[in-house]
C-alpha cells in the first residue's frame, strides 16, 4: 500500500463536512507556521503549497466524497474496469497476479500574506500496472483534478516518476504536467538466469498556479511488479505484480475438487505457500501417498493429498479421509488437522496436477510464495 498516504484527523473530516455545505469556502488560517515553512513564498507575497495530506480549510468535503464502504474513490476513472472490483482490496491498493491498481491525492493550496487559505485544488493520481506474465510491464498514470476552488483553480499539476528496477542503461524517468493527463510506459527488466528483482517508482509532485509553483512532495508507488528469471527451461525472464497467486480449480474434475472442496471445509489451509525441493515434495508425498505397498490403489485410482506436496504445509500428520464415500479410505475422519487424502481416478488426479503445475508457471509462483486455492 502507498505507505505515505493517511486518513485525515477527525477535526479535518468535520471541517470538511461543514465546508460541504457552504456557499463559499470558510477562510481558514495555516495551521502552523511550520507548515507554511515548508511551502513556496512567492514574489506576491502569497504561499504556494503541496501536501500528501489534506490541507485544512484548502480542500473542503473532498474527504467526505469517498465511499465509507470503500478504499476506493467515488470519483472512479480507473483506466482498466478489473480496478473498480473492491473485493479484498487493502487500502487504496487492488492487486492479484497481473495486475495493480493503486491511487494518491495530492493536495494543492495557495496562502496569502496573512496566511489565510485564498485557494484549494485536490488532484488524484491513479496508478494502473498489468502483465501477462512475460516481461513487459505496462505502467499507467491517470491524473485528474477532482476539486478546485479561489486561487487555485488554475492548478496544473506537474509529477515525474522515476522507475526503479532491474534493467540496462540509464534511469528511467517518466514525467507529465497538467490539469489531467494519461500516461502510459512498457517497462522491461534485464536480469541474470537464476535472479529476480522488484520494480517500483520514485515520485516528485508539485502544482503550478498561474505563475507560480509550488513547493516539491516526494512519494513512492508500491512495488508495481516482481521480475524474475527463474522459470522453465531454460530460464525465462518475466514478471508478475506483487498480489497473491490464485489456484481456481475446475468444477469439471468433479472427484478432485470434491476432494478439496472438502478438505478446506473441513478447516485444511487454502492458503499455501510453495515449495520447490524435489527431495523435500518427494518426502511430502511419501508421508502421504507411500508407494512402497503399504497403501494400495483400487484399480485405476491415484491417491491424492491436501495440502499438496509441493507446499510447505504439505505432508503433515496426521493422515485423516473426508467424508466423501468416493475415497474408499480408512483414515479417521478430519477434523482440520494434518493432511487429507483420498483415491481419485488416475485421469482427474493428473488432470488436477496439470492444474497446480500451471498456475505456478504462468503465475510465476516462485520458492515461499503464497497462492490461494479456491473451489
Amino acid at each position: 500500500m502507498l505507505s505515505c498516504c493517511h486518513a485525515p484527523p477527525l477535526l479535518s473530516i468535520a471541517a470538511s463536512i461543514l465546508l460541504l455545505f457552504s456557499i463559499t469556502p470558510i477562510p481558514a488560517r495555516a495551521e502552523t507556521n511550520d507548515f507554511l515553512d515548508l511551502c513556496s513564498k512567492r514574489d506576491d507575497g502569497r504561499y504556494y503549497c503541496s501536501s500528501l495530506r489534506p490541507i485544512e480549510g484548502a480542500d473542503p468535503a473532498v474527504e467526505t466524497r469517498r465511499s465509507s464502504a470503500s478504499s476506493t474513490p467515488n470519483e472512479n476513472n480507473w483506466n482498466a474496469k478489473e480496478c473498480s472490483d473492491k473485493r479484498g482490496a487493502p487500502d487504496r491498493v487492488l492487486t492479484d497476479r497481473f495486475k495493480l491498481c493503486a491511487f494518491m491525492y495530492v493536495y494543492s493550496a495557495v496562502f496569502d500574506s496573512d496566511e489565510i487559505a485564498v485557494g484549494g485544488a485536490t488532484h488524484v493520481v491513479r496508478i494502473n500496472v498489468s502483465t501477462d506474465g512475460t516481461r513487459a510491464i505496462d505502467i499507467s498514470h491517470t491524473v485528474t483534478r477532482i476539486h478546485e476552488w479561489g486561487a487555485a483553480k488554475v492548478a496544473q499539476y506537474g509529477w515525474a516518476m522515476n522507475i526503479n528496477g532491474p534493467t540496462t542503461g540509464k534511469p528511467i524517468l517518466v514525467k507529465d504536467y497538467g490539469s489531467a493527463s494519461t500516461h502510459r510506459y512498457t517497462y522491461k527488466p534485464a536480469l541474470e538466469t537464476g535472479t529476480q528483482g522488484m520494480v517500483s517508482g520514485t515520485y516528485m509532485a508539485g502544482a503550478k498556479m498561474g505563475p507560480f509553483m509550488s513547493n516539491a512532495v516526494f512519494f513512492d508507488s508500491p512495488r508495481f511488479a516482481r521480475c524474475d528469471n527463474k522459470m522453465g527451461k531454460p530460464k525465462a525472464q518475466g514478471c508478475v505484480a506483487m498480489g497473491h497467486a490464485e489456484l481456481h480449480i475446475s468444477t469439471k474434475n468433479k472427484e478432485y475438487y470434491e476432494h478439496v472442496r472438502a478438505a478446506i471445509a473441513a478447516g485444511h489451509p487454502s492458503r499455501l505457500t510453495r515449495l520447490t525441493d524435489p527431495k523435500a515434495i518427494r518426502k511430502n508425498r511419501n508421508a502421504i501417498c507411500p508407494t512402497d505397498g503399504s497403501l494400495p490403489r483400487p484399480k485405476g485410482y491415484e491417491c491424492d493429498e491436501h495440502p499438496f506436496a509441493s507446499t510447505y504445509q504439505g505432508g503433515r500428520l496426521p493422515v485423516v479421509t473426508q467424508a466423501i464415500p468416493s475415497c474408499q479410505m480408512k483414515d479417521p475422519k478430519s477434523t482440520g488437522r494434518g493432511t487429507s487424502r483420498c483415491f481419485i481416478p488416475q485421469d482427474s488426479n493428473n488432470y488436477g496436477g496439470n492444474e497446480l503445475r500451471s498456475m505456478y508457471s504462468k503465475q510465476r509462483v516462485l520458492e515461499k510464495d503464497e497462492f490461494v486455492v479456491y473451489v
